[in-house]
């Protein structure tokens, strides 16, 4: 078991104890922790088998993340969201061949754009699932975890590990990875607290948008 997926479960189990709107605000978190590098993405010229520019992509990805945290604002009920959320699916899923799929190179804009497929579901579940929630609270730290183990892999010496350590123990003590921790336990912080203001959670928000990638 990777540490990653050690703390996806950990994280996981708890939000199991938190309340829906608990939930979702963690995982917005979450997904704000990828908006940044999302957003740099659209800048780019992007790849060739795409046939729409990533610039096209920022207004709707935007607005549904805006639409997550108008669930967790004001309790908007699901039903007036779906039709939105399955709108960008199908936005996101017809900008390439479903034949190229595989090959088509997101680059930065790839953890965020996952999300949307997978742990953003959260938000369109009355039980709001806390596998889904707990999938975007960690999906920056998945994302890390991939950047480290690959430069582990392609330059050892950079690294200087003890012999006695694994690729993952090395990873573990990073200090990358453990700010990531420390910041993931900044939203779990927050969150806990959370009853109705949305005021902290804005402003976790925007402490999160000035982190720089690591």
């Amino acid at each position: 078991m990777t540490v990653e997926y050690k703390l996806y479960q950990e994280v996981t189990g708890e939000l199991k104890a938190r309340s829906r709107q608990q939930r979702l605000a963690a995982a917005a978190l979450g997904l704000e922790r990828l908006w940044p590098m999302f957003e740099e993405w659209t800048t780019t010229e992007g790849h060739m088998l795409l046939y729409r520019r990533p610039a096209e992509f920022q207004t709707p990805v935007r607005r549904m993340l805006d639409a997550c945290w108008q669930q967790i604002d004001s309790e908007t009920a699901i039903e007036p969201l779906q039709e939105q959320y399955s709108s960008l699916l199908r936005f996101i899923s017809a900008s390439f061949d479903e034949d190229d799929g595989p090959n088509v190179d997101f680059a930065a804009g790839k953890p965020l754009i996952d999300e949307l497929f997978c742990g953003a579901r959260c938000f369109f579940a009355e039980d709001s699932q806390a596998c889904y929630a707990g999938a975007c609270v960690t999906a920056y730290s998945g994302y890390l975890f991939e950047k480290l183990y690959d430069e582990c892999c392609d330059n050892e010496s950079s690294w200087q590990p003890p012999l006695s350590q694994t690729i993952e123990e090395t990873i573990a003590a990073h200090p990358s990875w453990q700010q990531e921790l420390a910041e993931i336990r900044c939203n779990l912080a927050v969150v806990n607290q959370f009853s109705g203001d949305v005021a902290p959670l804005y402003r976790r928000r925007e402490e999160i948008w000035r982190m720089e990638d690591r």
